[in-house]
């Protein structure tokens, strides 16, 4: 019994969104008559995932009933900006309805959607946003629609005389608007339509011209180098990528194969950027060439013809040269790579500085990151030319010729920087939540895997466009986390990276004294950073001692805990800083090397990161030097994140390492390590061994051990907690009435409060009879007590009841009390009933009455009262009662310790009351803002509308006002585009009364986009914004609006549809008006006069006659004279108000890491009055930065929140 959803087929009304999971613009028919939404298959991309299993049947579009092919969720962006989800059935094309698809009731419900068939518009409501859409009319008939700037798949109708398969022209068929050439069937006749244009294009069917496919010569293309596709995707490395991502990902590498380099393929150069040198004298640098091993020559001349043949040197007549040796690579075949030897010629090249952005910028857009795929560009000093005036500083030769570099080369000083700098102009206007550069990678991101394909299709767009070419071995797609600059980044966020103290954490338990001694000596280094030092290391220092016997006890391995804890706290272990210079400092022993990267922090040296590594037992049997060196090039390398591109010192107390520069014989090792490490710019300077003991420490710790430790790193939080307050205060007694004399005994209302009432208790007097004794207590003392005799054979009632008549003649003689209460759980009842009992006192009692009260249940289990609470409160039958309701309702129950106290922090921790219910509402108080000195200095602007649709199609108006002088300018439009926005803005403001300092609006769409900020950006103007929902940052301009509301609504015609030409004369009308603020007409203040008033003009007297120098000093005088006294009542008028209304404040005290639940400003009446729970990131004010679940950051101000 599957539900069958009605569906419409007519284009009548509709409205234009931008589909993601189409990449384009879309027509969207509005349909209340349809119960849910659809989409054309054909528009969908192919990586777009649906679900096949979520199908419906569908009525309405033929005679018979149809399927749907399953669901998919896609995001649309209105206006622009403004993004909303929903999830569409996909149908199959030949469903044949105008648009691309259908808005049905599904979607027009969940977003609460209005049509206001008086301005045509439709209106969607978010928590935070109100959208309003234009709606569009149905084309004409036999007519097809194009969205501006679009590409579109229409079905057309044909003529009965079309039979056949057809061949639409490639051809411009209205100015703007062109058809692509496709075959068509007479069945099914689509035709694909490209509008260039700005605007909406209605096209007549029978302007697409039509030919038969038999008139035209078939001819079949030829596949594309399949061998090649083949071999590419190959070699990528697809391991990291989710199995359903897999196709996706291979069908963008294969539409951007021309972006991957493949072995023995030319490697081209960009398109955009050439390298120059500059030297800093005209002396060539002429070195000659090494004695090279007769056969190495045959491998030298290869390469170089190999070069030359890919154009990345050419022939030379330049005087410079520098020598050249091979290098081996690091492969399992032998492998060589061709070097230049270009140390001297760097001493001359002058320096290529380029900054970097700031590590934190980019770490801020980290947050939503999934997804992180790294490409690597194929020898990318390769892809940069050098200019022809520079090409000559690159210049070597061998035995067969002399050439120079016409790519940038390995080995120049200036190659990191200025392929840093390729990047970033090639990759500039990519934001971080896209892609970012790491050195020589690009790390692309995405928070999802349609996000992440659609940014890898951004960047390899961005590449093809530059000409840049990727090493499609080095590429790693779809990786879950990465390691950034001493960051891992991963999808549960950014940590520090573990491998910089890796090297401390696993540091091996110390077997002998001389151990000690060099874990001491490290640990000594930073001493001034651990406080207590002596106290902690003092249980190691013992076992140093002369004669002291080697025994490792707890003592000492909390001591050794502790020192390695302090070596990687904050305390010492630093994050790097990038406009400071690093400092690597080095150190070998027989076995293992150790380096620590560090930095000057306030002229104290401080780690970055610790690093030691085992030699190879090749490696060991080398010589001191060269275990030193290969300390020095290992620990470079392993730092490259850090150095690379960057001036760095390295330490060593290997004197011998200083003077490596001046080696000259290439067949030296040393030379070649110093040669593979000549790309990095650094210093080599000398410390004495007693200074260096922090890496000579790590240098000899024995890696094998290593393997064998298991580490754990246990965090712990201290908790505080306030003391809990007495409780408070017992409500006063209410009063007692006296009861009617024939009913003396009653049980008393839950609610009535008897604790101030005086006792009567029964109780045995012994557990060895049945005595019982009739006792009054005030306050637990005994003011009365009677043995309740018993005669033999007589009953208990009758003895109750001779009892109860002396009691009662006791009490009214000596006691003088009217009332007394008694527990229905008293001894009592288990001899006489309740109802005999009552019987027997109403009859007797004649100075008391006796109230039988249910006595509290006593709870002292903190579950207990949890669950207590919860069922009282929280269940539907608890009606989520406030503080005062919910303990007047329990205190007749229960009783437990600060019972008030722990039902108001209950009900005060309650999500749901916190965000359904009306409370006290949060009211920061009022900021003095910055008042402007002259006119349009400060411009607020908004736009009014939707109003009715005139005869010049105008829906809205955008109002700008000075903050100075209060002059308004009113501008209609058609729609809030924003390069309508813009346009209007420029032509009819900024180019009459020129570019304002700053402007201030609200967070619309047609303001806050790159339109907007490009215009702010080229004429200087600094954008302010104000938080959602908080129009008190232009609130004179809100309030603008209402006088024009007021104004139009006397003058507008009957259909209000000719509000725009009344639009000047309010402008004239305001502006010639003196303002209640500075007593001034803006008119005047802007103009240095006031305007003549055209029903005075006739009764006025001549304005006096000028000459040019006095009215210019006259004008001038006039003007600072009214600005000057305008800005002293615009300051005071802001001080009154404020002062006025900061009397009646209610602040929130807030922290970073508060939870917070936000306003919801467009609820319908059943809507939560507050969404959440929200995280506190940044305080600024009276502003919030909050974060929500999925890590969205939201700007709030602090007026809109409630804490929780």
């Amino acid at each position: 019994n599957r539900r069958i959803f009605n569906v419409n087929l007519k284009l009548t009304n509709y409205v234009e969104a931008f589909v993601d999971m189409c990449g384009k613009k879309c027509i969207f028919l509005v349909d209340t008559g349809a119960d849910i939404s659809l989409f054309k298959r054909h528009l969908i991309k192919p990586s777009q995932a649906y679900y096949p299993n979520n199908q419906c049947e569908l009525q309405g579009i033929s005679s018979a009933t149809q399927k749907s092919m399953g669901t998919t969720e896609t995001t649309l962006v209105f206006n622009g900006d403004t993004t909303l989800k929903h999830t569409f059935h996909i149908v199959n094309n030949d469903i044949l309805f105008e648009a691309d698809a259908i808005l049905g009731m599904d979607f027009l419900a969940k977003y609460k959607a209005c049509v206001n068939y008086d301005t045509w518009t439709l209106t969607l409501y978010t928590p935070n946003e109100v959208v309003e859409i234009p709606i569009e009319t149905s084309p004409e008939k036999d007519s097809l629609l194009i969205p501006p700037r679009c590409e579109v798949i229409r079905m057309i109708k044909l003529q009965n005389s079309y039979t056949t398969d057809m061949v639409v022209q490639n051809e411009e068929i209205t100015p703007g608007v062109h058809t692509a050439a496709t075959i068509i069937s007479a069945e099914r006749p689509v035709v694909r339509i490209l509008n260039t244009t700005d605007k909406t294009a209605i096209i007549k069917v029978n302007k697409i011209r039509l030919k038969p496919l038999s008139d035209y010569k078939v001819i079949h293309q030829k596949p594309k180098d399949a061998e090649r596709l083949t071999r590419l995707i190959s070699k990528l490395d697809f391991a990291n990528t989710p199995e359903y991502a897999r196709d996706s990902l291979k069908e963008i590498c294969t539409e951007f194969q021309d972006i991957f380099a493949l072995e023995n393929e030319p490697l081209s150069v960009n398109n955009f950027y050439e390298q120059s040198i500059q030297t800093s004298d005209n002396v060539p640098v002429y070195i000659k060439n090494y004695r090279l091993p007769e056969a190495q020559k045959e491998e030298i001349n290869s390469q170089v013809q190999k070069m030359l043949e890919d154009g990345i040197i050419e022939n030379s007549i330049s005087e410079y040269n520098s020598p050249i040796l091979l290098v081996p690579k690091k492969s399992k075949n032998q492998k060589w790579r061709l070097v230049v030897d270009f140390r001297n010629l760097n001493k001359k090249v002058i320096g290529d500085k380029f900054p970097l952005p700031r590590i934190e910028e980019i770490l801020d857009q980290m947050g939503r990151a999934k997804f992180f795929s790294t490409l690597d560009l194929m020898s990318g000093f390769h892809q940069i030319p050098i200019e022809k005036s520079s090409r000559k500083f690159t210049a070597f030769s061998t035995n067969q010729g002399h050439y120079q570099y016409c790519r940038l080369p390995f080995g120049l000083n200036i190659s990191p920087n200025s392929f840093q700098r390729m990047m970033s102009i090639a990759m500039a206007g990519l934001q971080p939540d896209i892609a970012f550069l790491y050195i020589d990678d690009i790390i692309v991101v995405g928070c999802s895997l349609k996000h992440h394909l659609k940014n890898l299709r951004s960047v390899f767009e961005r590449l093809r466009n530059k000409n840049l070419k990727l090493n499609p071995d080095k590429c790693k797609f779809f990786q879950t986390e990465v390691t950034f600059l001493g960051h891992q980044i991963s999808a549960q966020g950014i940590r520090p990276d573990p491998s910089k103290y890796e090297t401390i954490t696993n540091y091996p338990t110390p077997k002998n004294a001389d151990e000690i001694r060099r874990f001491v000596a490290f640990c000594n280094y930073y001493r001034r950073f651990v406080p207590n030092f002596a106290d902690i290391a003092l249980p190691l220092n013992k076992l140093l001692r002369k004669r002291a016997q080697f025994e490792w006890t707890e003592s000492q391995q909390q001591a050794f805990d502790k020192l390695k804890a302090a070596l990687i706290s904050p305390a010492v272990l630093q994050y790097p800083d990038f406009q400071q210079q690093f400092i690597v400092s080095t150190d070998a022993s027989n076995a293992a090397c150790g380096a620590i990267l560090s930095q000057k922090f306030e002229d104290k040296d401080l780690p970055i990161a610790y690093a030691s590594r085992t030699f190879t037992p090749g490696e060991r049997n080398k010589s001191v030097i060269e275990k030193e060196l290969s300390a020095i090039h290992w620990a470079i390398k392993h730092f490259r994140p850090y150095l690379y591109g960057r001036k760095f010192v390295v330490k060593t107390d290997h004197r011998p390492l200083t003077y490596l520069f001046t080696m000259k014989n290439p067949s030296s090792k040393l030379t070649r390590m110093r040669l593979d490490i000549e790309e990095y710019d650094f210093v080599v300077e000398y410390v004495k061994g007693k200074n260096n003991s922090g890496p000579d420490a790590l240098s000899r710790l024995d890696m094998e051990d290593l393997k064998n430790i298991n580490v754990c790193r246990v965090t712990t939080r201290a908790m505080t907690s306030a003391l809990q307050t007495n409780m408070n205060k017992e409500e006063e007694l209410h009063t007692v009435h006296k009861q009617p004399d024939q009913l003396r005994v009653l049980e008393a209302h839950p609610s009535e409060n008897l604790r101030k009432l005086k006792e009567l208790k029964f109780s045995k007097t012994s557990y060895l009879n049945n005595d019982i004794n009739i006792v009054i207590e005030d306050n637990k003392s005994i003011i009365l007590k009677r043995l309740l005799n018993r005669h033999k054979n007589e009953s208990m009632d009758s003895a109750l009841e001779r009892e109860i008549r002396k009691v009662d003649s006791i009490i009214g003689n000596e006691i003088q009390t009217e009332t007394l209460k008694l527990s229905a759980e008293s001894i009592i009842f288990n001899f006489v009933n309740m109802n005999a009992f009552k019987e027997i006192c109403n009859k007797v009692l004649r100075n008391i009455c006796i109230k039988i009260y249910k006595p509290l249940i006593i709870v002292t289990e903190i579950d207990e009262i949890e669950e207590i609470l919860r069922n009282h409160h929280s269940i539907p039958t608890g009606g989520h009662l406030g503080q005062t309701r919910l303990y007047r309702k329990l205190k007749n129950v229960y009783l437990w310790r600060n019972m008030k106290k722990s039902i108001a922090n209950y009900v005060r921790k309650c999500e749901q009351c916190s965000k359904n219910k009306h409370q006290r509402e949060t009211k920061e108080p009022m900021q003095i803002t910055t008042t402007p000195v002259k006119g349009f200095e400060v411009v607020s602007i908004d736009t009014v509308g939707p109003f009715t649709k005139t005869t010049s199609n105008n829906r809205y108006a955008v109002t700008l006002q000075c903050d100075l002088t209060k002059f308004i300018v009113l501008i209609p439009i058609k729609d809030k585009e924003a390069n309508t926005v813009a346009k209007a803005i420029v032509n009819q403001f900024i180019l009459v009364y020129g570019p304002m300092k700053y402007i201030k609006t609200d967070l619309g769409t047609e303001y806050k986009n790159h339109v907007f900020t490009e215009i702010c950006e080229l004429l200087q103007i600094k954008q302010l914004f104000a938080t959602v929902a908080h129009p008190e940052t232009i609130g004179a301009l809100e309030r603008n609006h209402k006088c024009l509301n007021e104004y139009l609504r006397c003058f507008v015609n009957e259909n209000r549809d000719d509000w725009d030409t009344w639009i000047p004369y309010y402008a004239y009308c305001y502006n010639t008006t003196p303002n209640s603020v500075h007593k001034f007409t803006p008119f005047e203040l802007v103009f240095g006069k006031t305007s003549s008033i055209p029903t005075d003009l006739s009764n006025r007297p001549p304005d006096p006659l000028y000459n040019y120098d006095l009215y210019s000093k006259e004008l001038k005088f006039r003007l600072q004279n009214c600005i000057q006294k305008a800005r002293k009542y615009v300051v005071e008028s802001k001080s009154h108000r404020v002062t006025n209304e900061n009397q009646n404040c209610w602040p929130v005290n807030l922290k970073i890491g508060d939870k917070v639940l936000l306003k919801n400003q467009n609820r319908k009446k059943l809507d939560p009055l507050f969404d959440g729970p929200y995280e506190v990131v940044d305080i600024s004010s009276v502003n919030c930065l909050l974060k929500d679940r999925t890590n969205k950051i939201i700007k709030t101000h602090k007026n809109r929140i409630r804490k929780i």
